[in-house]
């Protein structure tokens, strides 16, 4: 086990571990990169976020009480509001991808893409560095998607989640409504 306590946590394809905890502040696990995985401290760094999650390129992207949605180049840059509301992201090879209130899915190529909504509801999104998405909506069913490409569909997979999340290596785990963990092959 590693020390400390986040309510939700994420790691990045360059090994960089992000997370928040139940007061919204914002953590970064130093030494996570090369071969030590479980890093050294926590570092917090400025603002609060009810969830966070770190690109393959250093940069995060997170999404606050309020819903706004911030962006920082790296853990050492200021954050950057974007514009869009969106309840939870995550960052892929290709762009972000969040969902808002109403469970709306949306799209975004970085920084200084537009957000492009897609078909489908979800209520917690997930991609992975081969481009594979996956998400699961209110009902706590799971989806997977190869990839946003046109003719990708969103395709059922058995069972059911509360939340899901896949690595850039494409394994995908998950915790259902009675909080027990999951690995799907």
């Amino acid at each position: 086990m590693v020390d400390g306590l986040l309510k939700q946590i994420d790691v990045g394809g360059n090994g960089l571990v992000v997370g928040v905890n139940a007061a919204d502040d914002i953590y970064i696990r130093e030494g996570t990169q090369g071969n030590n995985h479980t890093g050294a401290s926590w570092r917090q760094l400025e603002g609060k976020l009810k969830h966070v999650s770190a690109g393959h390129d250093g940069s995060l992207w997170g999404c606050n009480a309020a819903d706004q949605i911030y962006y920082k180049q790296n853990v050492n840059a200021p954050w950057q509001q974007v514009d869009g509301l969106l309840v939870q992201c995550t960052v892929g090879p290709d762009g972000v991808y969040g969902v808002n209130s109403a469970d709306q899915i949306y799209y975004r190529a970085g920084l200084h893409g537009n957000w492009q909504q897609m078909d489908g509801l979800l209520t917690h999104i997930s991609v992975g560095g081969n481009g594979q998405i996956w998400g699961v909506n209110r009902a706590g069913n799971i989806y997977f998607r190869a990839s946003r490409q046109p003719g990708q569909t969103w395709q059922q997979v058995p069972g059911a989640l509360k939340q899901v999340d896949v690595s850039h290596g494409g394994h995908v785990w998950g915790c259902n409504a009675g909080d027990q963990i999951y690995n799907f092959r």
